[in-house]
């Protein structure tokens, strides 16, 4: 018989939506027991589905509940206020990306996860989708050689119209499309290239009339392996519609291609192309609640963890930096 762990959600938001959709499917192993959001009609609305308790203040919600998970849907420079106190409540957490705002956020986070022995797995979904596994399984298997380059670009427009607020405030948000899309393209990089950062270039450019947050982004990064990184990302207009991410993996002996929202793989060597198709498989964010929970119950290790959450956050910081550098 599983244990079913009692679980609290913060923030109501659209990627909240998919959470609950994965935690209705997994309802053997966690139980839904409070919701919160400043936007009570949305608490409501969701706590209504598992029967759980609404509130509007986040704080009461998590020391009313007393339970063993927290899903940390929040505003990025709430994180830290919220992953803080939640596992001194006795929580574990799934903290949705980026980990925080700073590299310096994400630290006190580890060292409070380390305090209260609690678990926290962060919510780089593509790591999780299996076309994504197993074309990490391919380049393990030499598939395509020695790894030479990764080309990640990503294109959408940001909707500024309809969006929250707080995404368009930098110090809330972290950034833009730095902050918001790019998490996704350096999850790419580290899951298919796990070696250290040794040189960014980059520019960062707002290009969206009248907003404070950068939109658009050009970047090179190298790796101590030899590898080189090209991240391009831009959210300022509807150029590229419907909005796209992919990741072009370059080895010595053929190329990948993923498109982040279509379960397949393109494999090419020379001349011969096959389309491996990756559907019919577990949902990514399922995974994400599994993986967590087997190593709250077990002694499952994940990858997205609090140090891997904060490479993502450095590498941001890297990036912003070198285009600061590029302006003087």
């Amino acid at each position: 018989m599983s244990i079913n762990l009692r679980t609290v959600i913060l923030g109501c938001g659209a990627i909240s939506e998919f959470h609950v959709n994965s935690l209705m499917r997994l309802q053997d192993k966690y139980q839904v027991v409070g919701v919160a959001d400043i936007d009570i009609g949305k608490a409501k609305k969701i706590a209504k589905i598992f029967g759980a308790t609404p509130g509007a203040d986040g704080m009461q919600v998590l020391n009313n509940a007393r339970g063993d998970v927290a899903l940390i849907a929040l505003p990025h420079l709430l994180h830290l206020e919220y992953g803080l106190k939640a596992m001194e409540l006795g929580y574990h957490l799934l903290l949705e990306k980026p980990m925080a705002v700073s590299e310096l956020h994400c630290q006190q986070l580890i060292d409070q996860a380390e305090r209260y022995q609690r678990k926290m797995l962060i919510s780089h979904t593509h790591q999780f989708r299996p076309h994504f596994r197993h074309a990490a399984k391919l380049i393990k298997e030499g598939a395509i050689g020695k790894l030479e380059m990764i080309l990640d670009d990503a294109a959408t427009y940001y909707n500024f119209e309809n969006r929250a607020s707080w995404f368009l405030d930098p110090a809330i948000a972290g950034g833009g499309a730095l902050f918001n899309l790019i998490p996704h393209q350096i999850d790419h990089l580290l899951f298919f290239n796990d070696s250290p950062v040794v040189e960014v270039m980059s520019k960062l450019s707002n290009l969206y009339p009248g907003c404070k947050i950068d939109t658009d982004c050009c970047a090179m990064i190298r790796f101590a392996n030899g590898v080189m990184a090209n991240v391009t990302a831009s959210i300022s207009n509807r150029l590229i519609e419907p909005g796209r991410i992919e990741c072009r993996i370059l080895g010595s002996e053929g190329a990948l291609l993923l498109p982040a929202f279509k379960p397949e793989i393109i494999l090419c060597k020379g001349v011969k192309r096959e389309i491996i198709d990756c559907s019919n498989q577990p949902d990514s964010i399922d995974l994400e609640w599994l993986e967590l929970y087997q190593s709250i119950t077990g002694d499952f290790k994940f990858l997205a963890d609090g140090e891997y959450g904060k490479k993502v956050v450095s590498i941001l910081e890297k990036i912003r930096e070198a285009a600061n550098r590029g302006l003087n």
